[in-house]
């Protein structure tokens, strides 16, 4: 349904509603006859009950907002096309000025999302087990296509960083160009480090998410004030944000709510923000919860 598009068969094929709970079950010991073991040999299994995962409806909603948000961003960047070769072979050779990007955003510019709940709910496990259900493979290698105009490819279906706790662009920056180092083994964080300024690296940045079609960006571990436009660098990062989803790039917020009080859902800025959409993980107090509902 998607067409012809190399970045899309880097990620799982497209799972249903009523498939992906199934998909994001995780029973590490559903094969071990553990029953028949001496207790004393059980044991070790117990550090296993980490690996566990059961999706409740909650997590479903997470994975498919994540999944449509990523299709449809790729299906938007395909290569496929001579225009959009153009617009990224283009954005390359920027230096990050404002005046100069601004006609090389996509037509219709991605939305991103937000996943906010307290210490100890779940929501870094459910990102990274949606996030690996939709793509099992972080790093794709595509070979030489003139098709395509590329000698090699090594696309990042994903990338999963954590907030700064500096809470500074430079900080950013380099965590964002060493997750891509640790997965590609080049040394982008060293580049970026020589930037001469924080503007000039976080556009640096963001060309290497471009050139390796990155499918989203999840920024974990948010707190109260990361986005607060009183304090800090939190419209930095904002406006930062707002230009990776504007060039075709989903994001994903996630956190503690407090760090989202800036992104209200009534305002310009949550509702760019709540178009993969806005999930809060509450306790659940008792049986009727809906956080018992599964599908």
């Amino acid at each position: 349904i998607f067409g012809e598009n190399p970045l899309l068969a880097g990620l799982a094929p497209y799972c249903t509603l009523k498939e992906m709970p199934k998909r994001m079950l995780r029973e590490p010991l559903a094969k071990t006859n553990w029953r028949e073991l001496r207790p004393a040999i059980r044991e070790p299994l117990l550090e296993r009950i980490r690996e566990h995962f059961f999706p409740t409806s909650d997590a479903i909603n997470i994975a498919m907002a994540i999944q449509n948000a990523m299709f449809e961003s790729l299906r938007m960047r395909n290569p496929a096309s001579s225009a959009e070769r153009a617009r990224i072979n283009r954005l390359l050779t920027l230096t990050g000025k404002v005046s100069e990007t601004e006609f090389l955003t996509l037509e219709s510019p991605v939305a991103g999302g937000m996943v906010m709940a307290e210490t100890g709910l779940g929501k870094t496990t459910i990102l990274k087990v949606s996030l690996s259900a939709i793509a099992p493979e972080m790093v794709i290698h595509h070979g030489l296509s003139e098709k395509h105009d590329w000698a090699r490819l090594l696309q990042i279906t994903y990338l999963y960083v954590d907030f700064p706790a500096n809470g500074t662009p430079w900080a950013l920056c380099l965590s964002l160009a060493g997750a891509i180092d640790a997965l590609l083994g080049t040394e982008y964080a060293k580049d970026v480090a020589r930037c001469r300024n924080a503007d000039i690296a976080m556009f640096q940045v963001c060309k290497y998410i471009l050139m390796h079609r990155v499918g989203c960006v999840v920024i974990d571990e948010s707190q109260a004030d990361s986005f607060d436009e009183n304090k800090g660098w939190g419209s930095v990062f904002i406006k930062y944000f707002k230009r990776l989803l504007n060039f075709g790039v989903p994001v994903v917020l996630s956190g503690h709510p407090d760090a989202f009080a800036q992104l209200r859902p009534s305002g310009q800025l949550g509702r760019r923000f709540s178009g993969i959409g806005r999930f809060e993980l509450v306790r659940a107090i008792d049986r009727s919860a809906a956080w018992w509902d599964t599908v």
